[in-house]
Order: C-alpha cells, then structure tokens, then sequence
C-alpha cells in the first residue's frame, strides 16, 4: 500500500529460499534493508506496478550474498529519493555470483544503482537506470580476483552523477562480458567507461550496437 513498512516481511520471504512474488503495489523499505543470503528470488508485476521504496534504507537496498548460483530478480522497480550516499546502492552484489537471471528491472536514485561484481556467466536484460548518485551499473572484482562477464542487453543508464557504464578491475585480469544494445544518455560522468590497470588489465571487451549519448565527459573511454 505504500503505508505499512515491509522490511521484515521481504527479509523473511527471502530467507526461506524460494522465489517471492512481488505482486502490484509499492512496498516501503527501511532500516538495514534485506541481505539475500541463501538462494531465492524476487519477480514482480513490473517496473511501474511492483515498487520497492527505498528512501529509508541505511544501506544497500537489496544485498546478493557472496557465492550464489541462479539467482533471479525479474519485473520490478528500487526507488530511493532524497539523495543517496557512499553504501547506499539500489542492487548490490557482494562478491562472486554465477548464473544470475536480471530483467526487467528500474533503478532510482541510489549511490550506485547497480553493483555487479565477479561472474563468470550471468546476464542483464532490460536494466533501465536512472538518476544514481555515482555510477548507473558498476562491475567490479574489487572484492577478489576473478572475471565480470556479465552479458548486458536492451539497457539504458541515464542521467547519473558518474558514469554511466562503469568497468573497472583492481586485482588480476579479468574478461569482460558482452554488452548488446546497451545505451547511456546525459550522464555526468562518461557514457560508458572500461578501465583497468597495468598489472591488472581488462580482456576481451565485445560490444554489439547500442547508443552513447550527451553525457558530459567522453562517452566511449
């Protein structure tokens, strides 16, 4: 409904590891918001029926545990306004994930919108990201060695603080995935940026189509 606060009822839900039906309305989020610590899932409506609000969350919106193989997150929106800071992602994923399912899904206004971290195959599909404070979606090792070959398709980041499309490594080299169709406009930062370090390089970028577009520093760096 909007009113009643439904933290502890998706933390449950969640740690029963099954996949939770988000059906039509918008669901408030505050606190220490859920940690998806076991394997489970979330599928909603859609991205304007199902939404997570998300303005009162101290952290990260939604955490993906380290070590998870399948997860599905599917037909839903995070919707934080007010600002975000440091630690205050919309979808974050701890660590290694492998065979992660993401469609259809709307970010807003958190510190990183999506954090993707080390996979060696799972995919995103229809990601919109809109209005984050740093990066629309990140992907990062940061966290360990290991590659980050997410395969990107039909997404668009808009309209962050940083960059669009962030892909960065800090430790080993790491193969990226493929990105198809993926799309940046009027964000602060570059449009899509790919950066990683002499010890430390970025291998096998493939990108297919898309659109880079009016965001403020180089759109393709």
């Amino acid at each position: 409904t909007g009113v009643a606060n439904s933290t502890t009822a998706l933390s449950n839900a969640l740690a029963t590891g099954k996949v939770v039906r988000a059906t039509k309305g918008t669901y408030i989020l505050t606190g220490t918001c859920p940690t998806m610590s076991v394997l489970s899932g979330i599928v909603g409506d859609g991205t304007y029926q199902t939404i997570f609000s998300t303005s009162g969350c101290t952290g990260h919106a939604l955490t993906i545990a380290t070590g998870l193989t399948g997860v599905v997150l599917k037909d839903f929106a995070m919707v934080r306004t007010g600002g975000a800071i440091a630690g205050q992602d919309g979808i974050h994923f701890n660590n290694l994930t492998e065979q992660a399912y993401l469609d259809n899904l709307r970010v807003d206004g958190h510190w990183i919108n999506y954090r993707l971290g080390i996979t060696s195959y799972s995919f995103g599909y229809n990601l919109f990201s809109n209005d984050a404070r740093s990066h629309g979606i990140a992907i990062t090792n940061a966290d360990g060695a290991g590659g980050m070959q997410w395969y990107l398709s039909e997404g668009l980041s808009q309209q962050s603080d940083g960059n669009g499309i962030d892909v960065a490594t800090s430790t080993g080299s790491a193969s990226v995935g493929t990105f198809t169709n993926m799309k940046t406009f009027a964000n602060k930062g570059k449009g899509m940026s790919f950066v990683g370090t002499a010890p430390n390089p970025l291998q096998a970028i493939r990108l297919f189509g898309g659109f880079v577009g009016e965001d403020c520093d180089h759109e393709l760096y």
